[in-house]
């Protein structure tokens, strides 16, 4: 979210147990800070792609971690509502 303020050590412990960050627009979420602007504050290897679909495709069937908001994890809940 825009106007939630992000820790960078909670980023860098994110991202230092995971093989990769990949983070999804969503542009349908009014509060939802850029991909973009979110991926350059991850660092290094963090990637910004076009949605959650997108996202969920990249990880090629192993673990993800879906974190930062409920949105994120309502999108998701509603792709697979069998998880």
């Amino acid at each position: 979210m825009r106007d939630k303020t992000l820790d960078q050590k909670l980023l860098a412990r994110l991202a230092a147990r995971v093989e990769q960050v990949v983070i999804p627009a969503m542009p349908e979420i009014k509060r939802a800070r850029d991909a973009s602007e979110l991926a350059c504050l991850f660092g290094y290897g963090a990637r910004a792609v076009a949605n959650v679909v997108q996202a969920l495709s990249m990880a090629e069937h192993k673990k993800a971690l879906i974190c930062g908001s409920l949105y994120l994890a309502g999108v998701y809940y509603e792709l697979y509502p069998e998880h």
